[in-house]
């Protein structure tokens, strides 16, 4: 069943309602008034002890409309978390900006859109018509922080969802060790990806190198 919650975020009342809720919780440092003003050692440390603390809230509320996040970029974190959480994953669609702002913004699932039969190269394609949807976006007038707002929510996905799979997929990752050994041995070394697969399997033996992953990379 498809769960559509959408919401007319232009309204005043509705917006300040979310900003103060949110707001209560986390999105502005928690700066403890009791804490001597010379101390400052001390208040930068309690400061970034309740952000820490904060950001770890946040990031475990659920996702609904008229939920306010700080930045653009706590928004697309806690959008890609929550996804995982969830058992998928999610791609930014339609940015809009104005002045340098960004003012609009959807998130689709990673199996968004349908694939072009008339395309001749022969792949295997994520595109699944995945109809899931998050819009988000930054008013324009009672929102002097530019505060980013959820306004519309389509919880429907056509495919299976599994946490495991997305664990299995990060486990396979390779990290910024392997992906400059890879681009050292690509570009000074000429070597193809069968003798790269034998080096790097010898020298990052706990970490599982796939065929498939390294030929994609290179």
């Amino acid at each position: 069943m498809t769960e559509v919650t959408e919401i007319d975020i232009n309204d005043t009342q509705v917006a300040n309602k979310a900003k103060d809720a949110n707001s209560s919780i986390c999105f502005k440092k928690v700066v403890n008034s009791e804490v001597n003003i010379d101390e400052v050692q001390t208040t930068n440390e309690t400061e970034d002890a309740n952000s820490s603390i904060c950001f770890k809230e946040v990031m475990n509320f659920d996702l609904y409309s008229t939920k306010a996040f700080l930045t653009c970029e706590v928004c697309d974190l806690f959008i890609i978390e929550w996804a995982k959480k969830n058992g998928f994953r999610t791609k930014k669609d339609h940015i809009h900006r104005e002045d340098g702002i960004i003012r609009r913004c959807t998130y689709l699932c990673d199996h968004a859109h349908s694939y072009d039969l008339k395309l001749q190269k022969d792949t295997v394609t994520k595109k699944m018509n995945c109809s899931f949807l998050v819009n988000a976006l930054c008013l324009k007038s009672n929102n002097p922080e530019y505060y980013i707002y959820i306004n519309k929510i389509v919880d429907n996905n056509n495919h299976l969802l599994s946490i495991k799979m997305i664990s299995f997929e990060e486990s396979k990752n390779f990290t910024s060790e392997i992906m400059d050994d890879i681009k050292f041995l690509t570009s000074h070394c000429k070597f193809g990806a069968t003798v790269q697969c034998k080096f790097l399997e010898k020298k990052y033996f706990a970490h599982p190198i796939h065929s498939k992953d390294l030929y994609a990379t290179i």
